[in-house]
């Protein structure tokens, strides 16, 4: 194993160069849209029903005091990247639907009725070069898809329907109807330690088990990540800003230790103390990702056991993996073959004192992640699992942590140490 690992750090360090990820570039705004005659699906499909609720907002768009209305609100919009909530912006808007029907072909009954039964959208301009240029006119598409590899489908004020590029958006404004990324936590889902959330080793309802002690309070010390960067975004134009989330993913319970779960998430939406919102493809900064009780608690539930870092793009719910299980099967699978499985991390202390530790890279018993079978239509994006560097003979200046994919590629780097 030894030699095995000199080997690989030898043609890491040659390739070093090429594995770094490449540094962030803005889209390139230049794709026409496609005109598009291929029937549209029935509207008793969740797809057909959105591109049928973007056609009627793009009606809706041919009249002069909705569009005005619509531009002033997302201008108001709190949210970030000035997003409102579809069905409640347009619920609320009923007299102006009724307005526009008269200078345009919108149905202000099909609005509201597809409003209340497709699945939570929002509205907002993902570009923000289309944010700016849009002054309030009628040059403007509405474009919506389910999943980030969907060519968006677009429609004019005339109700005229465009396929989209799904790598570059076009120079018209696009004002998107996608799924809402949901903002909500499921604390029900073991996700996180602290003593508001479900413990997966119980004491908090739920979980895995319920013999083991509640769990712990959080402390200063934590594994923390201090610089991120990612080889892609791994967001269509069309979704805006990527959702990035790190994962520690330890045994779903005692008695099934292979399985894994996330038992702590950092991200956008994370719990209080793990908040990370990185909205660019390299960040520097300091967060907690795992502290010494929830370590110490781990330690004892699993003695000897490791835990895994996993890179998500979020597209769903927030702080819950709801990326395909057997995806994430076949990347373990082939990591812990290239690697003789040191594909995780385990704490290890190294003096007296409970903050001497450092992280290292462990074996893990870990075979697939638990699904969850909601009836979520859009999916997490898996960047990767998180191997050490010395490990996987790839290095960074500015990280000890690669992040690699199903195909063993590199999708992005991470440095983590005990703080």
């Amino acid at each position: 194993m030894k030699r095995r690992m000199l080997t690989l750090t030898l043609l890491g360090l040659a390739l070093a160069c090429s594995e770094r990820a490449a540094p962030p570039t803005e889209p390139d705004v230049s794709a026409d849209p496609v005109p598009d005659n291929e029937p549209a699906p029935p509207e008793t499909s969740e797809r057909g029903a959105m591109e049928a609720l973007a056609r009627q907002v793009a009606l809706a768009m041919g009249s002069d005091a909705f569009r005005a209305e619509l531009r002033q609100q997302l201008e108001l919009s709190p949210l970030r990247e000035h997003k409102l909530p579809a069905a409640e912006f347009l619920a609320g808007r009923q007299p102006l639907l009724a307005q526009a029907a008269l200078v345009s072909a919108v149905d202000p009954g099909a609005v509201i009725s597809l409003a209340g039964r497709t699945i939570p959208a929002e509205l907002y301009f993902p570009v923000p070069g289309h944010r700016d240029a849009w002054t309030g006119g009628t040059d403007v598409l509405v474009a919506t898809a389910m999943d980030d590899d969907d060519a968006p489908v677009a429609f004019d004020t005339e109700g005229r329907r465009y396929r989209l590029d799904p790598r570059q958006p076009p120079s018209t404004p696009v004002l998107a109807l996608v799924p809402r990324e949901s903002h909500r936590l499921r604390l029900a889902s073991a996700k996180c330690m602290e003593a508001e959330c479900v413990q997966p080793w119980g004491g908090g309802g739920g979980g895995a088990g319920g013999s083991n002690p509640a769990g712990p309070s959080l402390s200063a010390g934590s594994l923390t990540l201090t610089h991120a960067e990612f080889v892609d975004d791994f967001e269509g134009w069309l979704k805006g800003n990527p959702e990035f989330e790190l994962h520690i993913l330890g045994p779903i319970s005692q008695s099934d230790t292979s399985t894994m779960m996330s038992y702590q998430c950092i991200g956008e939406h994370a719990p209080p103390g793990y908040v990370w919102d990185m909205n660019r493809l390299s960040w520097d900064g300091q967060v907690k990702l795992f502290s010494f009780e929830q370590m110490d608690a781990f330690e004892k539930a699993y003695p000897g056991r490791a835990y895994l870092v996993f890179a998500v793009e979020d597209d769903s719910d927030a702080c819950v993996i709801t990326s395909n299980a057997n995806q994430f099967k076949d990347m373990l699978g082939i990591l812990r073959q290239a690697y003789d499985e040191y594909t995780a991390a385990k704490d290890q202390k190294i003096g007296f004192n409970d903050a001497d530790r450092i992280l290292k890279a462990a074996q893990t018993g870990a075979k697939l992640l638990t699904a969850i079978a909601n009836f979520i239509t859009t999916k997490d994006d898996p960047i990767g699992i998180a191997v050490e560097s010395s490990v996987a003979g790839r290095f960074h200046p500015a990280a000890n942590w690669v992040v690699l994919n199903a195909n063993n590629a590199v999708t992005g780097w991470l440095a983590l140490g005990m703080r």
